[in-house]
């Protein structure tokens, strides 16, 4: 085949484009809750698909409505992709400048192609638009540095696209591909341009595809990181965090402090004010501490009632102090009824394990316990015993 020729290319990229198209309607089906980037996105790729018919009927319509109506529905299709781009950054989408912005494209292709009738002006008009629309839809996925997969492959596809376009429109600023339509169909920029056109629903929905089942595992991770009650880190997240934290700090040799914290008398409040009562106890607890503790800290659900914090590059007076701060700043407000916490601090010695350092922390824990409750009590360097024969009251 000596050339490329465009109405066979866009006829059957079109069939793989309608394949891609029907996964990401399924997508949309299942996952629009999850993922509301997927609307858009879904709404962009029908504008698209529909676009590209109209380029094999220049033909038998008009060829200006054919080319207004496929570079409109094209536009439209670019600025929905980066809509939904917007939306999975959670940034405001400016839809009045959008649309401004596609009706002034519109406008001067219709100018260019009908009153102007200028194949050359249209020829850099139309794809210095959507090289513009294509460099926006490549940085907003740069932008999104939580789904590196995603991030690539989109950045990629939309840069690729963009660099294309604007090659071509600056071919015909030159001249170049512009002497007749046989010149026009073996300018090689005009094969990549076409060929990109040709495919890029399906290089375009492919990168969201990606992008959808990334954003998803981040969600999945993060709710089995977290204490779906209270927010704080799950016990499993809690000890790989811990891990982490320990092999830096023999790494570096900063300190490593912990401090187990256990509601008092947690029990009597779920016996005398109901366990959703209880809960909220739990959630209230969780924000306090956090509001005590420095940024750096992290706080996970150990037990039913008991909570850790990870208190790094932190010695155990600071951490004695950070515990006294957070057991002063639980204040009775509101509905909830009055309650406190007792704490064990530890810090790590450079021969202790994990278990060895919580363990340290739980005996401390026992005795503010054994003392009267709502108290900071700190390990002591003495052996202690182990957890199997602590008896700790409620």
């Amino acid at each position: 085949m000596s050339a490329l020729d465009p109405v066979t290319l866009v006829t059957v990229t079109g069939l793989l484009n309608l394949m891609c198209a029907v996964v990401m309607f399924e997508l949309r089906r299942a996952l629009a809750r999850s993922v509301p980037s997927l609307r858009p996105w879904c709404a962009g790729t029908v504008l698209a698909l529909a676009s590209m018919p109209l380029y094999t009927l220049r033909g038998l319509v008009a060829p200006e409505l054919a080319l207004i109506l496929a570079n409109g529905l094209m536009l439209a299709a670019l600025m929905l992709y980066l809509a939904g781009l917007y939306r999975l950054r959670d940034k405001p989408i400016p839809l009045a400048s959008f649309v401004a912005a596609w009706a002034a494209s519109v406008a001067c292709t219709y100018v260019v192609a009908v009153i102007w009738m200028n194949d050359t002006l249209r020829l850099i008009v139309s794809p210095l638009a959507y090289a513009i629309l294509l460099c926006a839809c490549a940085i907003e996925s740069w932008r999104l540095t939580d789904l590196p997969h995603g991030r690539r492959f989109a950045t990629t596809v939309f840069g690729f696209g963009a660099i294309i376009s604007l090659l071509r429109s600056l071919t015909a600023l030159a001249g170049i591909g512009l002497l007749n339509q046989t010149a026009e169909i073996a300018s090689p920029v005009h094969k990549m341009y076409v060929l990109f056109l040709g495919l890029s629903v399906v290089l375009i929905t492919t990168s969201f595809i990606v992008m959808t089942l990334e954003s998803l595992l981040r969600k999945v991770e993060a709710i089995a990181a977290h204490d779906a009650l209270s927010g704080a880190m799950s016990r499993a997240a809690l000890m790989a965090s811990l891990e982490r934290e320990r092999a830096r700090s023999l790494r570096n040799g900063q300190p490593l402090s912990i401090l187990l914290m256990d509601l008092d008398h947690f029990k009597s409040i779920n016996d005398r004010f109901g366990h959703l009562t209880g809960d909220q106890v739990i959630v209230d607890f969780v924000a306090r501490a956090r509001q005590s503790l420095r940024q750096q800290d992290s706080i996970g659900r150990y037990g039913g009632e008991e909570f850790l914090a990870l208190l790094p590059e932190t010695g155990p007076n600071e951490a004695r102090l950070a515990a006294e701060r957070l057991r002063a700043g639980i204040t009775c407000e509101g509905d909830l009824p009055p309650y406190s916490v007792s704490i064990g601090v530890a810090t790590l010695t450079p021969d202790e394990s994990i278990t060895d350092l919580i363990r340290a922390a739980d005996q401390a824990l026992y005795r503010a316990k054994a003392a009267g409750r709502d108290r900071v009590e700190l390990a002591l360097p003495a052996p202690v015993l182990p957890l199997s024969v602590t008896a700790r009251p409620g």
